[in-house]
């Protein structure tokens, strides 16, 4: 970041580009366009969702986080945990011997957070 913010002054200098103030220096650096975006993570687990179960979505998805630079770790959960959570409904409904059972969405967040 000191090599593409010249002459800083203060820590609040380097945090200023283009006359907004970056509330962290991990915006600062996204602002500069130092920092990758998750691009090709999307565009992965995009085309997953056609041929993968949800499990192995899940799969994927950890692959990623564990393996590879990931941005937004949060927004990637949040783009595609509709997409992972078919079988962990049906086990659930399974092992409590509830066809009808129903969940919330941060109940079935929590829980794939949990499994994942």
């Amino acid at each position: 970041m000191l090599n593409h913010v010249k002459r800083a002054e203060s820590f609040d200098h380097l945090k200023t580009i283009g006359g907004i103030f970056q509330s962290t220096y991990q915006a600062t650096c996204k602002a500069l366009g130092l920092l990758g975006d998750d691009k090709e993570w999307i565009e992965s687990l995009q085309e997953a969702i056609f041929i993968t179960s949800s499990s192995q979505l899940r799969q994927l998805f950890v692959s990623i986080i564990l393996f590879y630079e990931v941005a937004d770790p949060k927004l990637l959960f949040s783009t595609f945990w509709q997409y992972m959570y078919n079988n962990i409904i049906s086990r659930l409904r399974s092992l409590y011997q509830m066809p009808n059972l129903q969940f919330f969405d941060d109940e079935i967040q929590n829980y794939m957070l949990y499994q994942l």
